[in-house]
């Protein structure tokens, strides 16, 4: 007697593991794209937070030209910018590919944001 699979139980292995890649693959697809977004969101609060520490140090060691911040930081100023060359240069941000050139920062519902 020959040992072995039958034609049979091939096709029912295969069809098993169909069903489980179309179980599979639309969850791996869902679970990416959420992580991707998780991404952006963790990005936009630490361009945020780095905009944010840039303008209050810059304010509090008076290295800004007048103060330009001070009026953001207090709510005098509905929006705030700052350059990439500054947030690098000052070593608020390391990887600089993920910042834009400008970083700008508004007041949303009591809340400071990035603008997009």
């Amino acid at each position: 007697m020959k040992k072995g699979f039958t034609l049979i139980e091939l096709l029912g292995i295969i069809t098993i593991l169909g069903l489980i890649l179309i179980v599979a693959i639309p969850m791996l697809i869902e679970s990416n794209n959420a992580a991707s977004a998780n991404e952006a969101e963790a990005d936009s609060e630490n361009l945020r937070i780095a905009a944010e520490d840039y303008m209050s140090s810059c304010y509090s060691l008076g290295l800004c030209a007048e103060n330009e911040y001070k009026d953001f930081l207090y709510g005098n100023a509905a929006e705030a910018t700052v350059s990439k060359e500054e947030l690098v240069s000052g070593g608020f941000v390391k990887d600089s590919e993920k910042v834009p050139d400008n970083v700008t920062l508004i007041k949303e519902n009591g809340k400071i944001v990035v603008k997009k």
